[in-house]
């Protein structure tokens, strides 16, 4: 006992961050955030125009704080050994197998886990693996559009499903749901959980009653969890394949909660053998082989008891940059309205009440006119015109500096 207690106060002396000062620059270091002034899912390898110096991007969904230590360790580490073809070893799997047990109380067997390169490449090939071009797939709107672009580029249809949005909080249309089911064309049901941009963490019931509609059809349910391990303070997410049948597939991964989605690594968590297999044949298809060395022991690190108290603490200061979001649209006389997030550092803003005539998008608007760079709502699809989204996984300074800049704009206006 004592050995363990030493061992659990030096994990959390390791963990232990300043987030304040560690601060990380950015510029010239080839960020997609801070050194590209556009984006799109397939042109990732032209041109790009830089960021003004004086515009806070506050779009894409990464941090601006400097890489834990311990994940630089277990990176420098593995760099002073071989650096040939490599598998995945089983102190990976252990990782993810006890993460999983320890944060859901999910248990999960070894061989239902697919490595894939990114969240993106593991929908895709889900996606390949269970539909066929010409298939629909419902999704529900506004959603994080790199969802959308991925199954149109594919040639899949998509069929949306407008979530509700009562008093600040986002809800499922069941009713909306089943009659689009009932669609023998509709093939597969994307869940987004938690819910990108809402911020939304779904709850058990909500979830026993779109997995009991989907599989009254026969229809596949691709659940992205990437932003399940960011909730809050007495917010608990439940992952999909705990409560659905084999008919399902669950993504996750450590790279929004760790900053590390230059490494390249998510999670498919896939208990049917049938569909396992379907989506690994794809994976061989598409040439993909091993994976990033970097990531593996990276996941590791994450996926500790010192990557885990480490994760506690960067969200209880997140916590408090969301509360800066809060209080300032608080003082906006109800021009904007922030939607406070379950999960996640992204704050979805309704500003219906504030959009005047003006023809510019509202991103166009607070980057020209404020020197903010938000993503506009309609980038998420129906039902985000009128909203914004900003990214608050930075100092809280900045977070302040932007939402004095958005504030000016909006009472001057």
């Amino acid at each position: 006992i004592k050995l363990k207690n030493q061992r659990d106060m030096s994990e959390r002396k390791q963990a232990s961050a300043n987030f304040d000062a560690r601060k990380c620059e950015r510029v010239g270091t080839g960020s997609l955030k801070w050194d590209s002034n556009k984006f799109h899912l397939l042109e990732v390898d032209l041109p790009y125009d830089s960021v003004e110096s004086d515009v806070l991007p506050m779009w894409v969904a990464d941090m601006d704080f400097a890489p834990a230590e311990f994940i630089t360790e277990a990176i420098t580490k593995r760099a002073s050994l071989t650096l040939g073809y490599n598998i995945r070893t089983e102190p990976f799997y252990d990782g993810v197998i006890d993460w999983v047990k320890r944060r859901y109380d999910w248990t999960i067997q070894r061989e239902w886990i697919v490595t894939c390169p990114s969240t993106i490449v593991a929908v895709s090939l889900c996606l390949m693996a269970h539909t066929q071009a010409g298939d629909k797939v419902i999704m529900q709107t506004p959603v994080y559009h790199a969802l959308h672009s991925v199954f149109e580029v594919n040639g899949r249809t998509i069929v949306n499903n407008h979530l509700l949005e009562k008093d600040g909080r986002y809800y499922m249309d069941f009713e909306d749901i089943e009659k689009k089911l009932a669609d023998p064309w509709v093939k597969m049901f994307v869940l987004c959980s938690p819910h990108n941009p809402a911020g939304r963490v779904w709850e058990p019931e909500e979830l026993q009653k779109l997995i009991a509609l989907c599989d009254a059809r026969g229809v596949m349910i691709l659940s992205d969890e990437v932003w399940s391990d960011f909730t809050f303070q007495g917010i608990t997410h439940t992952p999909l394949g705990k409560l659905a049948s084999p008919n399902s597939i669950t993504i996750f991964g450590p790279t929004k909660s760790f900053n590390i989605a230059a490494l390249g690594i998510s999670l498919a968590i896939i208990p049917d053998k049938k569909t396992r297999d379907a989506v690994r044949q794809q994976y061989s298809k598409g040439g993909f082989f091993g994976g990033n060395v970097f990531s593996e022991v990276a996941l590791q690190a994450c996926y500790s008891p010192t990557g885990e108290a480490w994760l506690n603490e960067l969200k209880t200061y997140i916590n408090k940059n969301v509360d800066c979001v809060v209080q300032c649209c608080q003082k906006s006389n109800g021009r904007l309205i922030a939607i406070r997030p379950e999960s996640g550092y992204l704050v979805w803003i309704d500003c219906r009440n504030w959009k005047s005539s003006d023809p510019r998008s509202l991103s166009e608007i607070f980057k020209s006119d404020a020197r903010v760079w938000l993503s506009d709502g309609t980038e998420f699809g129906e039902g985000g015109s009128g909203f914004v989204r900003i990214n608050v996984g930075c100092q809280l300074e900045t977070v302040q500096l932007a939402m004095d800049r958005i504030l000016q704009l909006v009472l001057k206006n």
